[in-house]
């Protein structure tokens, strides 16, 4: 039976799970597996992840005091103690980004908005990928930064408000290519809250995928220099991170319960009275060897073929940004590359200030379809290091 299930569906597509769960443990492209791993190892405060409702994080275990809070969900249902202890908490000076597809009322009616969608948005959720590209515009950057190529159904859903509420700030933090809002930003009291209608951006589909990590990036501004705590307590329903399956409610009932031990038991009886009769001598296996130095001989001879040295160039800085990021904490790719950043950077790095002056502005100069010749390239790259 099991030979001829394998050569029945040997050549069959793998099958994935095209539904929104945001799940820390969730690995099928609508889970929030990459998103948690990327927080817990680039986040550079603390990072805490939680099934504790609102109430329970500040109120009795005060778990978010001087953090950030961040939840991601399909539809966001608080109880109104969760509503006046998350709007108290922004109020003394806590920052905190939901995204969802679907909103509490009343948290609708207290901030005055609602969401807007296309009709056909729920019967294009099942995304191919081959699907048409959108563009986001943010408004927190002067120049209006935008980046493409987003999944044109990922943004189907905007803000849409009646009247801005009484002593309220409402910002635009960015909005899909009709200029329908897509993350607005409440200014309350001494913090912020940041609603997004984008919740698939920060799935793992998204975090994946090269062009949408600067709306990731974007959004999480406004939580940065805090430790960060991610409660999953409104993705799943309040159930703590329990399966939801049907093994879990075989597991429920004390009769289907002591008849799957049962199976169980007996399998495993089975297979050790068999194995111990029939088992041959097991043979040593080689580890395998290591590949990793002929990969990156491949990975760069691709480069070279490619004869791209502006883009060699900008993965260089990228990675060099990080290293002065991690010793230094310097910042070159937001910051602006003025005089004080040069004395600062200068300062800490030893390397001269006139050779750091002309190092960025030749690095500045240098776009993804730059004519940069092989020397120069060389040049540019000895230069990007850390002593």
């Amino acid at each position: 039976m099991f030979i001829l299930m394998y050569w029945m569906n040997q050549e069959n597509p793998a099958q994935f799970i095209w539904e929104p769960t945001y799940d820390t443990n969730d690995k099928q492209p609508y889970g929030g597996y990459a998103f948690d791993k990327m927080l817990e190892s680039s986040w550079d405060e603390e990072y805490i992840h939680s099934y504790e409702s609102i109430t329970d994080l500040y109120y009795y275990d005060e778990i978010m005091d001087d953090k950030n809070l961040l939840i991601l969900c399909n539809r966001l249902e608080m109880t109104d103690f969760d509503l006046e202890n998350l709007l108290e908490y922004i109020e003394k000076g806590g920052n905190a980004l939901i995204a969802a597809d679907d909103f509490d009322y009343d948290l609708e009616d207290s901030l005055q908005f609602f969401l807007r969608d296309n009709y056909f948005y729920y019967l294009s959720i099942n995304l191919s990928m081959e699907q048409p590209r959108t563009s986001v515009y943010f408004y927190n950057s002067p120049a209006k930064d935008s980046i493409y190529g987003i999944p044109q159904s990922y943004i189907e859903q905007y803000f849409a408000m009646d009247s801005i509420p009484c002593g309220t700030e409402v910002y635009v933090g960015a909005t899909d290519s009709k200029d329908n809002p897509i993350l607005l930003r409440y200014k309350i009291g001494e913090g912020n809250l940041l609603l997004s209608s984008t919740p698939l951006l920060f799935a793992n589909y998204a975090v994946l995928n090269d062009s949408i990590h600067p709306f990731i990036k974007q959004s999480l501004a406004y939580l940065k220099g805090k430790p960060l705590v991610r409660t999953e307590h409104y993705e799943n329903d309040g159930s703590n991170g329990d399966s939801r399956s049907a093994f879990r409610y075989l597991l429920s009932q004390p009769s289907l319960r002591w008849a799957y031990y049962i199976v169980i038991w007996t399998v495993i009886l089975f297979m050790f009275f068999t194995a111990k009769r029939k088992q041959k001598p097991i043979p040593v296996i080689k580890s395998p060897p290591n590949k990793m130095l002929d990969f990156v001989r491949s990975i760069s001879s691709l480069y070279l073929m490619k004869n791209n040295n502006a883009d060699i160039i900008l993965k260089k800085y990228i990675y060099w940004s990080d290293e002065l990021r991690r010793k230094y904490g310097m910042d070159i790719v937001n910051e602006e590359h003025n005089t004080a950043f040069i004395k600062q950077f200068s300062a800490k790095t030893g390397m001269p200030e006139s050779e750091a002056r002309q190092l960025f502005l030749e690095l500045d100069g240098i776009r993804e379809h730059t004519a940069v010749d092989d020397k120069e390239m060389m040049d540019l790259i000895t230069k990007m290091k850390i002593d």
